[in-house]
Parts: C-alpha cells; sequence; structure tokens
C-alpha cells in the first residue's frame, strides 16, 4: 500500500545562477506555474497559485486586523518579493530570484527543501539547524505539553505510559 506524507526534508543545492533542484519525489504536487516569494522566517516559500491566491487574499483582509505599518511590513515581506517561476522539466529546477536568496541566507550552496502540508520551503542548511538549537527548550515545552515523549507503541498502541 502507498502511503504519501504531505511532509518530508530533503538536502538540495543551489547552481551558480540561483537554481535550486526540486526533489523528484515532490515535482508530482509543484507542477505548473508557482509562486516563490520571502516566508515568515528566513526561508523561501513555493507555493502553488491556489495556495498563493488564499494566502495573498488572507493578507489583504488583514488590514483590517492588523496597524497600517505591520500591513506594510507584510507587504514588503510576502507580497512584493513573490515572482512566479515552473520547474524546468529536464533539469528540476526553478530560480530563486538574488533577493529572495539574499533574504534568507542562502549565500550557500547547500539548503533543505521542506514539503509543508501546503508549501514548499527552502532554508539554508546550516541556519535551519542552529534555528532548531537555539529553539530547543521552546520545542521541548511543546513536546511536554503534547505528551509526545511519553508514548509508547507496541501492545496498546497510542497509550500514554
Amino acid at each position: 500500500m502507498a502511503f504519501d506524507l504531505p511532509y518530508g526534508t530533503y538536502d538540495s543545492t543551489f547552481d551558480e545562477k540561483g537554481r535550486v533542484i526540486i526533489p523528484a519525489p515532490l515535482r508530482d504536487r509543484y507542477r505548473g506555474p508557482l509562486v516563490v516569494t520571502q516566508g515568515s522566517q528566513l526561508c523561501v516559500w513555493v507555493m502553488t497559485p491556489e495556495i498563493w491566491q488564499k494566502f495573498q487574499d488572507k493578507l489583504e483582509r488583514a488590514d483590517t486586523k492588523v496597524d497600517p505599518e505591520e500591513y506594510e511590513l507584510l507587504q514588503y515581506l510576502h507580497i512584493l518579493p513573490a515572482r512566479v517561476v515552473e520547474i524546468d522539466k529536464n533539469s528540476g529546477r526553478i530560480p530563486v530570484a538574488p533577493a529572495i536568496r539574499t533574504y534568507a541566507g542562502l549565500n550557500n550552496k547547500k539548503c533543505l527543501i521542506m514539503s509543508a502540508e501546503k508549501r514548499l520551503e527552502i532554508w539554508d542548511s546550516q541556519y535551519y539547524y542552529d534555528y532548531l538549537n537555539e529553539k530547543r527548550d521552546t520545542l521541548r515545552a511543546a513536546t511536554n505539553k503534547i505528551g509526545t515523549r511519553f508514548f509508547k507503541f507496541g501492545a496498546d498502541e497510542g497509550e500514554p505510559v
């Protein structure tokens, strides 16, 4: 039985022209035009047009929920840098604009491509691991709150120990 996770992390690299290889297992999910923009963290977001439109609509409605300066910053962060790209059919690569790569600290060739449920995220490998290490206490607290640390699987699967 095939089991398809909407998540996953893959090692990838940028070439000298600023193009990154999208891993083969993700290409079927991300066909046609894609929107590339800056993420909320120091990363790149890649979305299908449908997800982008929902995201953009949500940001546009945010002007009633945030003050003008916050709204402007959200526009600068996500909307204004956005570009439309397509995965090259031969190489499996997409171009990422220099300004977006600079924002995300993608000056190194090595990167991680993560498949979140509704988008791809591209992170500088070292920055991602440093970020998680910096947030270790927060992660541990969250894990303890939801109790995943204390589950044992076996005869009584899913029952807390």
